[in-house]
């Protein structure tokens, strides 16, 4: 009996062993699979000097074309904005997609509030020689772009703003993100790190649908998941840009700061003045947004001047995608293409 409890000792030991060792081998892996993944991300973007300090950037298409300033969501970054703003410009628009301030590469020390970060990219547009742009933002990058109208308008032609929390974010629940139905907060929590970030993309790569399902379940309503991932499959383009989109919060972790920093400033929101934004507005959002209880299209739509929404049926915050969704970046750049000059800045 003695000799078996030894043996049966030494098996669980060795088994021990190398359950070890995987999992060192695995961890180390994945260690060098991040950092590879970053050193890519930095060679894809530069960093530009600007009045406010350096910012991240990257730009597509033509210098002197039309310019499309893209502000991304949370978590995100440039790679997320610039597959946001290759799915809606024309071949002759010039897409300039930065990275926000606690996001990747651009400092958070350049833009702690959302008028500061609106700034920030005002700067940016100077160091690039753009006189004014388009901006497009989505989910916080939004209210940057709304805040963008209101301290720069004379650099903002016109104001995409794509699923725009209006509402303060629910209080959090534990000390987590977990219960707020907002996609951001549920990114964040869903995901608990690069590693999570990480299955998410792999995911992606052995069962795209799995992957799609797994998104779509922190931002579509229960009932819309089924018929949303459905139509990504049998969508090429919108295949590819959800393929984008997931790869954008991979690494989380120079991510994170900023979208701490965001999810912060959207339970505790400074007041927008949207009456004083004199540029033209289109709000676009999903009919089954889970965060619906907090994008409100109809405080922007009642008091700016110039501004009228859309609701995409089919979709969550993630306007793209649905079989009501086809549309959506048509009628992003009929109502860009149709946009006045800015007024001067007063």
């Amino acid at each position: 009996m003695s000799k078996i409890l030894r043996w049966t000792g030494r098996v669980l030991f060795a088994v021990g062993v190398i359950g070890l060792l995987a999992c060192g081998l695995f961890l180390a892996w994945f260690s060098s699979q991040r950092d590879e993944e970053l050193r890519a991300m930095e060679l894809r973007s530069r960093m530009v000097t600007t009045s406010v300090g350096e910012i991240e950037v990257v730009t597509s298409g033509p210098d002197d074309g039309p310019a499309i300033l893209v502000l991304h969501g949370t978590p995100g970054g440039y790679d997320q904005a610039l597959a946001i703003g290759k799915s809606i410009a024309a071949s002759e628009d010039l897409v300039v997609a930065p990275s926000r301030p606690g996001y990747l590469r651009t400092p958070f020390v350049n833009g702690f509030l959302f008028s500061e970060q609106a700034d920030a990219m005002a700067a940016l547009l100077d160091s690039l020689n753009i006189p004014d742009a388009a901006i497009v933002g989505f989910g916080a990058g939004a209210i940057v772009g709304a805040e963008m109208g209101i301290r720069h308008p004379g650099r903002v032609r016109g104001l995409v703003m794509i699923s725009p929390p209006t509402v303060p974010l629910p209080a959090l629940v534990s000390g987590t993100f977990a219960g707020i139905n907002y996609l951001g907060a549920q990114v964040m929590a869903g995901l608990g790190g690069d590693l999570g970030a990480f299955t998410v993309v792999r995911d992606w790569d052995s069962d795209p649908r799995k992957s799609t399902e797994r998104v779509l379940s922190m931002d579509t309503t229960r009932d819309g998941v089924a018929s949303t991932s459905e139509a990504i499959m049998d969508d090429p383009a919108q295949r590819e840009l959800m393929q984008s989109l997931i790869k954008s919060v991979y690494p989380l972790s120079p991510r994170e700061l900023g979208a701490r920093n965001d999810l912060l400033h959207l339970r505790h929101p400074q007041p927008i003045d949207f009456a004083s934004i004199n540029c033209p507005i289109l709000v676009l959002s999903g009919a089954l947004d889970q965060a619906r209880e907090v994008v409100k299209p109809a405080i922007i739509v009642d008091t700016a001047p110039d501004a009228k929404s859309e609701i995409i049926a089919g979709a969550g915050s993630l306007v793209w995608f649905g079989p009501g969704a086809s549309g959506v970046a048509r009628t992003i750049r009929e109502f860009m293409q149709n946009l006045p000059p800015p007024l001067p800045a007063e």
